[in-house]
């Protein structure tokens, strides 16, 4: 079984850059390293008498980058991954092992702790098969699957996410969301395979303003379409609190009916 860890990150604008990232992040294995900085170019070498795929695209956007990479690669699992992971020497064996034991599992989220405080990375005490509410709390560098058993119609929504439409995030859920209604089981390990600093983000710019609630109506569009208005109702009302410093109650609730809109208009075939 080979697995193939896929990196997406920016503004590493040549091969030696991309296998300086490589190396930071003790990847072991086949790589697909997908850039998005100020040059475009796809570049195959072999390193450490492994095959890493070097991508670069002046186009924006995470699930762009996570679709391109998918893209890319050839392998029998994938490992998505974030530029600021540090994996463990052992990881790919690890995640070897759960997909042997599991045979029916399509999908397997691993522990990947945070070693930043302020955000912790979700886990659950025991490992099992996970419900769709559950899935969806995951985030991407948590993420691998089964190449062969996901849908080509199963990838990151690129409406959502940093460099997209909306900057809500969520795109990883969607994703888990979307195997998860395309019958794939879901299954949690608590097998710690990597830590992620969450050194840089571009969440502490929108989290609760305008760009947020825009975001969030058109997220609920997209998983529970039938249901959004209702989630955005209970939406602001639990976490009032958080945002009341920047806006009304009623301004988010109208906000995130604008994003589900635009949305629902995005969408329209």
């Amino acid at each position: 079984m080979r697995v193939v860890t896929l990196v997406t990150t920016m503004h590493r604008d040549n091969v030696a850059e991309c296998l300086a990232l490589y190396d930071a992040m003790n990847i072991h294995g086949d790589a697909v390293i997908s850039n998005q900085g100020a040059v475009n170019f796809k570049e195959i070498v072999e390193h450490n008498g492994n095959k890493v795929t070097c991508l670069s695209s002046d186009k924006r956007g995470v699930s762009l980058n996570r679709n391109t990479a998918i893209a890319a690669a050839d392998g029998d699992v994938f490992v998505i991954a974030d530029d600021d992971l540090v994996y463990r020497d052992d990881y790919a064996k690890m995640v070897v092992s759960v997909y042997d034991e599991n045979p029916d599992v399509g999908v397997v989220v691993f522990d990947v702790p945070s070693t930043n405080p302020d955000r912790p990375s979700p886990t659950l005490d025991s490992t099992r098969v996970l419900s769709r509410f559950e899935a969806v709390k995951f985030s991407g560098f948590q993420i691998t699957f089964r190449a062969a058993t996901l849908p080509k119609a199963v990838r990151f929504n690129e409406f959502f996410g940093p460099g997209a439409k909306y900057l809500t995030g969520g795109e990883d859920g969607l994703f888990l969301d979307d195997a998860y209604r395309a019958g794939l089981k879901i299954m949690f390990a608590t097998v710690e395979i990597a830590t992620v600093t969450h050194a840089d983000s571009t969440w502490a710019s929108v989290e609760w303003r305008e760009p947020y609630f825009l975001g969030k109506g058109a997220l609920f569009a997209s998983i529970h379409p039938q249901k959004a208005r209702a989630y955005s109702l209970y939406h602001a009302f639990s976490t009032f609190s958080r945002y009341k410093r920047n806006l009304s109650f009623f301004k988010a609730l109208r906000l995130m009916e604008q994003g589900r809109k635009q949305y629902i208009a995005d969408t329209k075939h």
